[in-house]
């Protein structure tokens, strides 16, 4: 036997796509949403700040390996008698390596900003309380 949906009344929920309701309001468009379509797009909204943090933990780790290769395989006082004066690529190489952590850190705070104090986070908190997925 085929069962027909329930006659809809002014007022009263739709069923959208089997068991996505939507209440109807006077001129609000709505899109039903899969879970896969909002873990998505939560991806996306993030994406580039978690891209540029993870560019900066690889350009931090790549200057204290260069920074550790100079300091303990570069003889200093032969280096000065030779007249070529490793100082300046030192604190050249240290400078972006704290650009590169401090930027870091930056992006990382602006990050946790954004999924938790932001109209954004609290859009995704109660779209994954509906979908039962983890808060964290």
């Amino acid at each position: 036997m085929a069962t027909t949906p329930p006659p809809t009344t002014p007022g009263t929920y739709h069923p959208v796509g089997g068991t996505l309701v939507i209440p109807p309001q006077p001129n609000v468009m709505s899109y039903a949403l899969r879970q896969d379509q909002f873990e998505t797009l939560c991806d996306g909204e993030i994406s580039v700040s978690r891209s540029v943090r993870d560019a900066c933990v690889g350009a931090f780790a790549t200057g204290i390996t260069g920074l550790a290769a100079i300091w303990l395989t570069l003889d200093w006082d032969l280096a000065e008698k030779q007249g070529r004066h490793p100082m300046p690529w030192v604190i050249l190489l240290c400078t972006l390596t704290a650009v590169a952590l401090l930027y870091g850190i930056v992006e990382s705070i602006r990050m946790w900003r954004t999924q938790t104090n932001s109209p954004y986070g609290r859009v995704v908190r109660t779209i994954k309380q509906y979908f039962g997925l983890p808060l964290a």
